[in-house]
């Protein structure tokens, strides 16, 4: 979204997790939690990009 207009949204809303939604995720418990989405209009990025997203301390920036 550097050169273009765009729209960058972020939301949190609270979940109740139930016995239903846990049989498709056996690794949560039931409960409340907060659900965080971000999503924008931007191109997207690169699939080597998008594989280190996660990675503690990856950045696109150069050096400096």
């Amino acid at each position: 979204m550097r050169d273009q207009t765009g729209v960058l949204k972020v939301e949190m809303v609270v979940i109740d997790v139930d016995l239903d939604f846990v049989k498709m995720l056996p690794d949560l418990h039931p409960g409340r939690y907060v659900q965080l989405s971000v999503s924008d209009t931007g191109v997207g990025m690169d699939r080597a990009t998008l594989e280190q997203i996660f990675e503690p301390f990856f950045t696109t920036k150069s050096v400096g």
